[in-house]
């Protein structure tokens, strides 16, 4: 009995280190994980251990297919985050500072927003975080806006200079246009500057199409007929079909019998249209041909028309 017992003992003590040993072959063949740790060393904001990574030459060369490179761009990404107050740098360190995490966070726009408006950056407020969103009176964009001025930021005189020196073709004119000519709209209606119309008209003549669709609701807001009505005008001709369409609709609002004409020329000729699944009277889906510019501008003409009567 004692025999058997030692023998089982004895079995027990093989396995286990035969297990051990195997458990321990197989962590020294484990790679390491380079991008996770430089991930989480990022999601944590820790810039010491993000230096520490880009210090580490193990996790392979300075270039754009390592995770050191992450590490080492994500630190000085962070160091470029710190106020240091020098107005010659300010917008560099801006355009370097780190993304918010998810999406367009309304605290760090805000943040380096207040940063350029002490530096009288205006420019840079205007073109590189006014069109921060997808559209809306919440988008960061707009919000950014509002609090500089609910802050004391004189932000009307500010637009006031920039849409003087940048009028034009110069207005608002980035990649995302269409966003930042909407949210300026908006942050100039919600804050009460509805005696705008002159000095935005003048700015938008032969600005980018985008711009002058998406800012068309400004002049609808604030009752500025001819301004509106012209730039609504000017939009008829417009490359894209969505700024036709924005055009004709302006005019269904603001139009009189002057531009009936040129709207029914429209909605005869333009021959932008979408296919679309309709369900028939006889309960079958059919595809159908849908012009949205069209509709659009015949919808403006019976409105105007029934303004007249």
């Amino acid at each position: 009995m004692q025999k058997w017992q030692c023998s089982t003992a004895l079995w027990i003590l093989v396995v286990a280190s035969g297990c051990a040993g195997m458990m321990k072959e197989l962590g020294a063949g484990k790679k390491r994980d380079g991008w996770r740790e430089v991930d989480q060393a990022i999601q944590a904001q820790d810039e010491a251990q993000l230096k520490t990574l880009c210090d580490d030459e193990s996790l392979g060369p300075n270039n754009n297919t390592s995770p050191r490179y992450k590490a080492c761009r994500e630190y000085e990404a962070l160091q470029a985050d710190k106020d240091t107050g020098d107005c010659t740098t300010v917008v560099e360190r801006f355009r370097a500072a780190p993304d918010p995490k998810i999406g367009f966070a309304l605290e760090h726009s805000s943040k380096w927003a207040e940063r350029l408006a002490k530096c009288e950056k205006f420019k840079e407020i205007f073109e590189e975080i006014a069109h921060l969103g997808e559209g809306g009176d919440k988008s960061p964009g707009v919000q950014v806006l509002l609090k500089l001025e609910q802050n004391g930021v004189p932000l009307m005189a500010a637009f006031d200079t920039y849409a003087k020196e940048n009028g034009g073709a110069a207005f608002l004119n980035i990649k995302a246009a269409s966003y930042a000519g909407s949210h300026v709209a908006s942050w100039l209606i919600l804050g009460g500057h509805l005696d705008q119309c002159p000095l935005l008209a003048k700015a938008l003549t032969d600005s980018p199409e985008g711009v002058r669709a998406s800012m068309l609701v400004y002049f609808i807001e604030a009752k500025c007929k001819p301004q509106g009505v012209a730039l609504a005008q000017s939009l008829l001709t417009a490359k894209e079909d969505y700024h036709r369409a924005t055009g004709c609709r302006t005019l269904g609002e603001i139009g009189d019998s002057s531009v009936v004409k040129k709207l029914k020329i429209l909605a005869d000729s333009d021959r932008t249209f979408v296919v679309q699944e309709q369900q028939g009277n006889d309960g079958r889906v059919h595809a159908v041909k849908v012009f949205p510019v069209r509709d659009a501008c015949k919808e403006a003409v019976g409105k105007i028309q029934l303004r007249a009567k």
